[in-house]
């Protein structure tokens, strides 16, 4: 029986992959595959893959036709044998050869149908940073008070990343069957969403262990065009999430999740601003942000949000502003109101995020 399946979307990574898939089979754990999906690389990458299959058997390699790692996780997933799934960056690592064996036993210890753990930022060789998390069981209203806000980007107890995960193969493919976007930036969020979100989920949980070394600015660089890239991924799915939250009569994460996208727009701003970008620019991308469709649904919701007194100034015009000068001078200068004191926390936490 195969215990745990890796799923790795491939993208232009000869220069990682093989080093990658290497650290993976030589895992204590022996009862595992290596599901490898390759997606419009341009460089040696399928054929690296092909050589990794042809010499051990416990590594499949596929195509994904659709672009997009959402698209190319779906794949895997679907084609995986394993009893549990976990996910790899094809740039990053495990940090000893114990990590599946544990991650393995972590989740059936639990009895659980999805586990975090803990994971390492390496931002160079010589500097890794720990982030931590303490060992807890989540069922009933908590999957969705910590699990989907969190898998959602706006929660402590879990996060929106995949790959510091292990899922029960069983909910794992029957939530991406509703996978239908090609995303590039927020497709962790996506597929989270999915299975935090699947009626079948009834058991939860986080450890305090950390297995998942991931590489900090290595494969898709941070750019300019990253924060837009992200944008446009949220243009696709957070309309689709504002309805279900809506239909779940989850109104604290719907605030929270709303509240993201306009701080994760005036992000954008501010770094630019920073960045002395020339200002037309900066203009021609707030335009960009005014038409964007999901920052149309956030600043439609804070409009029509019966508790005004909680939408405090900042917010409030940032949401309904349409003036750009005005809007570049919200972010240059950042309005402060007394107001927003009770919900410093929901700001630090989705500033982190970003």
């Amino acid at each position: 029986m195969i215990k745990v399946s890796v799923v790795i979307p491939v993208h232009n990574g000869e220069k990682y992959i093989g080093k990658c898939v290497n650290g993976i089979l030589n895992q204590s754990l022996k009862d595992i595959e290596v599901v490898l999906v390759e997606n419009f690389s341009n460089d040696n990458s399928l054929n690296i893959c092909n050589e990794l299959a042809k010499k051990d058997s416990r590594v499949s390699v596929f195509q994904s036709f659709d672009k997009g790692t959402s698209f190319a996780r779906k794949k895997g997933v679907l084609e995986c044998k394993g009893k549990y799934i976990t996910f790899s960056d094809q740039d990053d690592r495990y940090i000893n050869k114990y990590a599946l064996e544990n991650m393995y036993n972590e989740i059936v210890k639990n009895e659980s149908q999805i586990c975090e753990f803990g994971h390492y930022k390496e931002y160079n060789p010589l500097f890794k940073k720990k982030v931590e998390k303490s060992s807890n069981i989540y069922t009933g209203k908590e999957i969705f008070n910590e699990g989907l806000k969190g898998a959602l980007g706006i929660g402590n107890n879990f996060s929106a990343t995949v790959w510091n995960k292990i899922y029960d193969a069983d909910l794992v493919k029957q939530s991406v069957v509703n996978i239908d976007k090609g995303l590039f930036f927020a497709e962790d969020e996506y597929l989270n969403y999915h299975c935090f979100a699947n009626d079948s989920l009834n058991r939860i949980s986080t450890s305090e262990k950390c297995f998942y070394c991931w590489n900090v600015g290595v494969g898709f660089s941070s750019s300019n065009d990253s924060g837009l890239a992200l944008l446009s991924d949220y243009d696709k799915i957070k309309p689709t999430i504002n309805e279900k939250l809506k239909e779940l009569n989850l109104d604290e994460i719907l605030w929270t999740y709303n509240l993201e996208t306009v701080y994760f727009c005036r992000s954008i701003i501010i770094s630019l601003i920073s960045k002395n970008e020339d200002k037309n620019k900066i203009f021609d991308i707030i335009d960009r942000i005014f038409k964007s469709e999901s920052f149309i649904l956030a600043s439609d919701y804070f409009k029509s949000y019966t508790e005004r007194e909680k939408v405090w100034v900042e917010l409030n015009k940032l949401a309904t502003v349409r003036d750009k000068q005005e809007f570049y001078n919200l972010c240059e200068s950042g309005v402060v109101n007394n107001n927003e004191n009770f919900l410093k926390k929901v700001i630090k936490k989705v500033l982190k995020k970003l």
